[in-house]
């Protein structure tokens, strides 16, 4: 569990009105939950339910974290062979991760030789944003892998649009149980490929 979990209260799904308490993050899970909840009132009628995000909403989050604009400098959010603003490391650290981490632990601060983007419709009411980074033969030493962390050109701050370069938006460990340790192999490429899902539900 990457941090101590809150207990909330929403709208039940089904639940015409009922209520459910969970905890955030659950046991066992490393994962962004997210949900839509609607509130109505209307003199002495009033309720809260969850409601369902369609095709178009999905679409629309899976956009905004490429953010592809070929007006802007740089053009997306993640970007493909462009290191200045996004890139993927490998580091030595350990310990959970937690929400207010900016970084690894023990960053192995060796850039990919390439990285790219790709947004995908994969089936029906499934959508994927993927970012892939590629290490050279070579290009990374014979070191133990204990973390790894995802780092974009991103809105850091609520209601500030100025975004950050080389943010972390997200980090793997073995603390967490996510991976287990491995060894460089220095003979060979080394390929990462984080893919962010959302689905209908």
């Amino acid at each position: 569990m990457n941090q101590a979990p809150t207990t909330i209260t929403r709208p039940a799904s089904g639940g015409l009105g009922a209520l459910e308490t969970i905890q955030v993050p659950e046991a066992g899970f490393s994962e962004v939950r997210g949900w839509g909840e609607v509130k109505v009132t209307n003199g002495d009628t009033e309720f809260r339910a969850r409601n369902k995000v369609v095709g178009n909403g999905l679409k629309h989050i899976i956009n905004m974290i490429h953010q592809w604009d070929t007006s802007a400098v740089p053009q997306g959010r993640f970007q493909t062979n462009d290191p200045t603003y996004s890139w993927i490391y490998v580091g030595r650290g350990t310990g959970a991760t937690l929400e207010s981490m900016n970084g690894l632990v023990d960053p192995i601060t060796t850039k990919p030789n390439s990285t790219s983007v790709t947004v995908s419709n994969p089936g029906a009411g499934v959508y994927n944003f993927k970012f892939t980074a590629v290490w050279n033969s070579g290009a990374l030493a014979a070191e133990d892998i204990e973390e790894i962390g995802i780092f974009g050109y991103l809105y850091t701050d609520i209601n500030d649009l100025a975004p950050t370069a080389g943010a972390m938006y997200a980090r793997l460990s073995t603390t967490d149980t996510e991976f287990t340790a491995f060894t460089i192999n220095t003979s060979a490429p080394l390929t990462i490929e984080y893919t962010f899902t959302l689905t209908f539900a």
